[in-house]
């Protein structure tokens, strides 16, 4: 805005996006800025620029059609696209119009660039010992340690309660996942979900039969979002032995939906029904 007033433009509109990715072509700003320009230039030309910082700033999508098909649906409003930072030309000769979409083609090279860095630095704190996932596996907690680096550590009052729920669960005392929550609640597990505040939710046996964390808990680690696929010795006490991590694999491989929720509707008949437990493995026996 400040260039524009600087150079004698009189601004009519200022829209943007905040922490909206730019491959996102429906952005709400974006999508106002065009409607705006539709709606002011309907009968004559009363705007006859539309000022970005980059084009790339319209649109950074996988497809170069995507990105020049929106600088289209721009310029039929009647204005000229006009940038702060890129040399301009004449948009309707060849040659500019191949320096455009190699300028975007560039911005796409570069934003892969980014990801892969990005990618290879969480991975590399990850072989490093650091915190593997964005919110802490169960029975682990982050904090800082004395170099001012996050970390996940053990969280000793729940270890041993999460250890018993993975061995009832591999051995078939616990049949299915809500049978697993059940038995978190009962034992006053607490979680380290920040939203629910440290009591039972009912997602929280698929968070804990994930994949990657199952074999976090068995001291390797694999996590395919960070590109590694390979089993890799990490630097923690394992929870539960490598055998009883198999065993869950085979037990979800051959039925992936065990679960069953308890009903709410009981016959009048059976008052008892999902009531009386087994003092010493929580199976229920009514």
């Amino acid at each position: 805005i400040d260039r524009c007033e600087k150079n004698g433009v009189t601004v009519v509109g200022d829209f943007s996006d905040e922490a909206i990715s730019w491959s996102i072509l429906n952005r709400p700003g974006l999508r106002d800025a065009i409607a705006f320009l539709d709606k002011e230039n309907a009968t004559y030309i009363k705007i006859n620029y539309f000022v970005c910082t980059e084009r790339s700033r319209i649109a950074r999508p996988d497809h170069l059609e995507e990105a020049l098909g929106t600088e289209k649906e721009i310029l039929s409003t009647g204005v000229d696209i006009t940038t702060t930072l890129e040399m301009s030309g004449d948009a309707s000769t060849d040659e500019w119009q191949l320096l455009n979409q190699m300028m975007y083609v560039l911005s796409w090279y570069e934003r892969k660039k980014i990801k892969k860095r990005a990618m290879n630095g969480r991975r590399a704190k990850i072989l490093q010992g650091k915190f593997c996932f964005p919110i802490p596996p169960v029975w682990y907690k982050r904090i800082r340690d004395d170099n001012n680096i996050y970390r996940d550590v053990h969280d000793w009052d729940n270890a041993s309660i999460l250890k018993k729920a993975l061995e009832q669960f591999a051995n078939n005392t616990l049949v299915t996942k809500w049978d697993m929550r059940n038995f978190l609640e009962r034992e006053w597990f607490k979680t380290n979900a920040r939203k629910t505040k440290g009591t039972i939710y009912n997602s929280l046996p698929e968070r804990i039969l994930d994949k990657s964390k199952l074999y976090f808990y068995a001291w390797y680690i694999y996590y395919p979002r960070r590109e590694i696929y390979e089993l890799i010795e990490w630097q923690h006490e394992p929870l539960v032995s490598f055998d009883i991590i198999q065993r869950i694999f085979k037990k979800l491989e051959v039925n992936p939906v065990v679960s069953r929720k308890m009903r709410d509707d009981h016959n009048p008949d059976f008052p008892l029904s999902n009531m009386i437990t087994c003092s010493c493995c929580g199976r229920k026996l009514s």
